[in-house]
């Protein structure tokens, strides 16, 4: 899906393992984490990397539909790959405020050049995201997508809202 000499986008890189698998042969990669945790085993990943991690552009912050500063959710602890701008009936950490960048912005300023493959791994924020991509991915002349999709998690905001308004 990767073309050689291509360029990646990370969107939810966690520890960037697909990040530096793709760094191998692609010309560039964006890696976008906004997990307090997982920025630590992300950034001292590409250090220990130095000849791929040379191609990698960090960006410390969440892709949403909305720019500024959100609560980051999470189950028991941060960096434990569920971490989500979506509130779950099962979260229990909501103390971290993350910033959030727009797709449209990360295009405007992104380091790299415009993705070729596309992963979009986002925990729950893919339902919210993904409706609004449209326009991007015309200017970015429709890269391929890799998305993770997580029903249970939608499934699990849905319940929250419900019982909210109870």
């Amino acid at each position: 899906f990767l073309p050689a000499q291509g360029v990646f986008w990370d969107f939810g890189a966690y520890n960037g393992i697909l990040s530096l698998y793709a760094a191998t042969t692609a010309r560039q990669v964006l890696a976008v984490e906004p997990d307090p945790s997982a920025i630590e085993l992300l950034t001292a990943n590409i250090a220990l990397n130095p000849k791929v991690g040379q191609k990698i552009a960090f960006e410390p912050k969440a892709v949403s539909t909305s720019s500024g500063q959100f609560t980051l959710y999470a189950r028991y602890a941060y960096g434990n790959s569920t971490s989500s701008l979506m509130e779950r009936a099962t979260d229990q950490l909501n103390s971290y405020q993350c910033e959030c960048v727009t797709m449209q912005q990360l295009r405007e300023k992104a380091t790299t050049e415009q993705p070729d493959l596309l992963k979009v791994d986002i925990e729950g924020g893919e339902f919210e995201l993904l409706p609004q991509l449209g326009a991007d991915l015309k200017a970015m002349q429709y890269p391929t997508l890799l998305i993770a999709f997580h029903y249970n998690f939608l499934q699990e905001e849905t319940l929250l809202r419900k019982l909210k308004s109870k």
